[in-house]
């Protein structure tokens, strides 16, 4: 904001002389040096979360919510067992909806990748359409494992493998290749 000077007159031996203030506006070095004490703490504290770890994915330890599904279900739970290196559990939660069980467990792979695993005592739509989103597509099947395992594409790019036998449902669902979706699969015991 620019301010105007006024003249101000100053007697000097008797006459008046005008003088001109001082301008009361700072100019753009000013306002660099501001800029720049407003950049600096901003950019250190952008350099510390990076380098404390805030951009890695939350890692979380599934063992509480397998130990209360295995407690709770009346089928054989599940869980990845010899994953390669770099796969984290992210999210791991039990819940009761209407009337079934339900196992989430989300994982974050070292590529990038996503993926959720859901095992649940209800039918293979309910559980399909909460993890894949609705309308989505049978692909066709895959022997992964030993057993045979249904193949679907959903929304937004994203797929899953399914198994439905012996009063339960195992959906594995995210925007990884096939063939980390299959991998992921035959590591379940």
């Amino acid at each position: 904001m620019s301010e105007t000077s006024e003249t101000v007159s100053v007697f000097s031996g008797g006459t008046a002389v005008p003088v001109k203030e001082a301008r009361k506006t700072r100019g753009a070095k000013d306002l660099a040096y501001s800029m720049l004490a407003l950049l600096i703490p901003i950019v250190l504290m952008l350099v510390l979360y990076r380098f404390l770890g805030g951009e890695s994915p939350t890692t979380v330890d599934p063992s509480a919510a397998l130990t209360d599904a295995r407690a709770r279900a009346s089928y054989q739970v599940w869980a990845p067992s010899g994953l390669p290196s770099g796969w984290r559990t992210s999210t791991a939660k039990t819940a009761q909806q209407d009337g079934h069980l339900v196992l989430r467990i989300g994982y974050a792979g070292p590529d990038g990748e996503f993926l959720q695993l859901t095992e649940s005592s209800a039918p293979l739509d309910g559980v399909l359409n909460s993890a894949v989103g609705g309308g989505s597509t049978l692909l066709g099947s895959a022997e992964i494992g030993g057993r045979t395992w249904q193949r679907y594409s959903g929304a937004q790019g994203v797929s899953a493998v399914v198994l439905a036998e012996n009063g339960r449902t195992i959906v594995l669902a995210g925007q990884a290749p096939d063939a980390t979706m299959v991998e992921f699969a035959r590591s379940l015991k």
